[in-house]
């Protein structure tokens, strides 16, 4: 599916519709809470900055209705799908670019070979004729000849195995994932939960994901010349373009940086839905009346 970019985000839109329209209400309320309920209080801070990108509507000052519980668990299942959504497209992206990477690698060590065998093939078959010439015609200027012409030949196949053309390959971005990361405008390719989990600064380290990825990318990009640098992001975040090896590599890292920051979005998300469905079961509970006393037989 993710072959073609643009037809994975759509797919998780409808999904996202379908879950919405299953809702009693709309859960989605039109803006974020400000703050958590109450007995949500102790939620660790980092798993607070999810409840708050959730813009789950939980009831401040009061306990939900049954309505309400089920909005609220419609919307949690919203949310995983839209979690799990990004994390497969982020990692179908990684595979097909590892796939690439490792054919491209393949070809390039191929060609090597073939030219370093041809080296030692050429360097061996003129140094035996030379041998055979000096041996049958000694005084024969064939021999030195031969073995210049041969030393040369093999020199040059040898050489051409270092200087070969690495092989590339064009890529076109419609969707560019990574584009988004770096210029912090959304063009697509994330769902809008995966995103905005993005833009929210994480309270344990003071930086929104968005920011965190943006510095190792730049890392990654400070040990180039200015020139390729330039050539690189406009390779990396622009429309596609021809790859080299060493630019699929990059490519694949920085897709793996963004599949580690989705991995851990759903482990604090996956506390989240525990903690807001232990508050629905208490709220369940505490809303039954008290069994009424029997009398004693």
């Amino acid at each position: 599916a993710c072959g073609r970019p643009v037809a994975a985000p759509e797919a998780y839109q409808r999904t996202l519709h379908r879950f919405q329209r299953c809702a009693p209400d709309d859960p989605v309320p039109p803006t974020p809470p400000s703050e958590l309920p109450p007995k949500l209080a102790e939620t660790p801070p980092d798993v607070a900055r999810v409840f708050f990108a959730s813009r789950l509507a939980l009831p401040m000052d009061r306990q939900p209705t049954p309505e309400e519980a089920v909005g609220i668990l419609t919307r949690l299942v919203v949310l995983r799908s839209e979690l799990a959504a990004g994390g497969a497209y982020i990692d179908c992206l990684d595979d097909s670019i590892e796939a690439v990477h490792r054919e491209l690698l393949d070809r390039s060590n191929q060609n090597e070979l073939y030219l370093t065998l041809g080296s030692i093939g050429v360097g061996a078959a003129s140094a035996t004729a030379q041998g055979i010439l000096e041996v049958s015609e000694p005084d024969a200027p064939a021999a030195p000849i031969l073995g210049i012409t041969g030393g040369v030949a093999a020199a040059v196949l040898g050489a051409a195995a270092f200087l070969w053309p690495v092989p590339t390959v064009w890529l076109d971005h419609e969707v560019n994932v990574l584009r988004s990361v770096w210029t912090g405008e959304d063009s697509g390719g994330l769902t809008p939960f995966v995103w905005r989990l993005l833009l929210a600064p994480r309270p344990s380290s003071g930086e929104a994901p968005r920011t965190a990825l943006k510095r190792r990318w730049e890392a990654l990009l400070d040990g180039e010349t200015a020139e390729r640098r330039r050539e690189l992001e406009l390779l990396l975040f622009g429309d596609g373009g021809r790859y080299d090896l060493h630019a699929l590599q990059l490519r694949e890292t920085m897709l793996d940086h963004i599949e580690t920051e989705v991995d851990l979005m759903n482990h604090e998300f996956q506390t989240l839905a525990e903690l807001i469905t232990r508050y629905l079961e208490i709220s369940a509970a505490a809303a039954q009346p008290p069994p009424e006393p029997t009398a004693p037989t």
